[in-house]
């Protein structure tokens, strides 16, 4: 009896030691220094729970953190610590809005690293202007991302793609607008994501040739999606063509392309779960 309660004891004196207002002490610290590293941007209030703060949210089982933003919402530009991740071992949401690292090589070499430590990481929301393609070798880590967004980080080619859609099996939702995807391949390594449910290329320079280039090597989109955003690029009425076989597709967005003249929209009836499709800012004249 006294060593079950010797036990219980030992156990509580772990929690106390470990866990701090609510929240893991370690993972209290790790916010600490990375709100320091930001110029105290993050507003935390009085509490000293980390589970209450701005930008954190904890399992409501554990306490440990399960997501965290880091956000700019100024613009200004911060020089993070990013080892200080790696301290949220039930990290499932990572978003970095314009948290800058100084270049892309050593932004590849931080990814691999946390990537080797955040394994229950689920969504990861990485923006900012100062990255290309070489980045994305250092993403293949992620395998458990179920979602990934790369908005307007200077991706400018399909290089490195067919690799990275590859390993990230699991993905269901895949974010690339405001890119440069200009004639590139682009097509052909989100083909292979076939668990992909929402697809969004905003604004990221397409043209029909983007499309057509892997028409005859038997492309087609992932069979699995429900969303597809290709608004505000250079698509011509030829596009309908190739959305034919997407049974599941719920929501089309073809806003501020280059459709014009009579568009024939009768492909597009084969997509029975169709609920919303917007064809807004073009120069469609009539549908046939």
């Amino acid at each position: 009896m006294r060593s079950l309660v010797g036990v219980c004891f030992l156990g509580l004196l772990f929690l106390e030691v470990m866990c701090c207002e609510g929240c893991w002490k370690q993972e209290r610290e790790a916010l600490i220094a990375l709100n320091s590293q930001m110029g105290n941007y993050l507003s935390w209030g009085n509490t000293n729970d980390c589970c209450q703060w701005y930008g954190v949210e904890c399992n409501t089982t554990t306490g440990r953190v399960s997501e965290l933003e880091l956000e700019s919402m100024d613009g200004r530009t911060w020089q993070v610590n990013y080892s200080d991740l790696i301290s949220f071992k039930e990290l499932k949401f990572l978003s970095l809005y314009l948290t800058q690292i100084s270049n892309c090589t050593r932004t590849g070499q931080v990814l691999e690293t946390i990537s080797s430590k955040l394994l229950h990481l689920e969504v990861l929301i990485l923006s900012a202007e100062n990255l290309t393609n070489e980045i994305l070798p250092s993403l293949r880590g992620f395998t458990s991302l179920k979602e990934l967004v790369l908005d307007g980080i200077g991706l400018d080619s399909d290089l490195h793609f067919q690799g990275l859609c590859a390993i990230l099996k699991n993905l269901e939702i895949l974010d690339l607008s405001n890119n440069n995807f200009k004639d590139t391949d682009i097509a052909s390594p989100l083909s292979r994501l076939s668990s992909l449910k929402s697809l969004s290329l905003q604004g990221s320079e397409l043209t029909m040739q983007s499309i057509q280039k892997n028409h005859g090597f038997g492309f087609a989109w992932p069979s699995s999606l429900q969303v597809l955003s290709l608004s505000r690029n250079s698509l011509s009425n030829s596009i309908l063509s190739y959305l034919n076989n997407l049974p599941h597709l719920k929501s089309l967005d073809l806003s501020a392309n280059n459709l014009k003249g009579s568009l024939d929209i009768s492909g597009l009836l084969n997509l029975t779960s169709l609920k919303i499709l917007d064809f807004s800012y073009n120069h469609i004249t009539n549908f046939i």
